[in-house]
């Protein structure tokens, strides 16, 4: 009887064992569960951030291609404006010039005669040549 006793005693005391460890890996698996949750609901987070990213992305790059094709016509603009101001100003001149003559014809024929009573300017290539020969 004291062997049944033993045995019983020992049998309990590893059945309390076995429900220990089983308790364990109940705890472990349902730990994993979590975790493992957890881990999805960051992976479903990071894709849905990295869809949100790269649909920003095209919308900036779209964004951008515009700004390059106004920059590119307003360019354009630009260079016509200032050739147009070009224009204005020699017009303007052109203007100021004959205002000048009508206003003071004997002044701007004196002015004429100075400037081409002056000697014509050589470059020294031009006059070394000339000395040389």
């Amino acid at each position: 009887k004291k062997m049944d006793r033993r045995a019983g005693c020992e049998l309990v005391l590893l059945e309390d064992e076995l429900e220990g460890v089983n308790r364990q890996i109940s705890d472990g698996h349902a730990q994993q569960q979590e975790q493992d949750k957890a881990l999805s609901l960051k992976q479903h987070d990071a894709i849905k951030h990295l869809a949100e990213g790269r649909q920003e992305l095209a919308a900036l790059r779209h964004q951008l291609a515009q700004l390059e094709g106004r920059a590119q016509a307003l360019t354009k603009e630009l260079r016509v404006c200032e050739r147009q101001l070009a224009l204005e100003r020699k017009h303007a001149q052109a203007a100021e010039d004959r205002a000048v003559v009508n206003d003071n014809p004997h002044k701007v024929l004196e002015s004429t005669a100075s400037h081409s009573q002056q000697p014509p300017r050589h470059s020294a290539a031009s006059t070394n040549q000339a000395s040389t020969s």
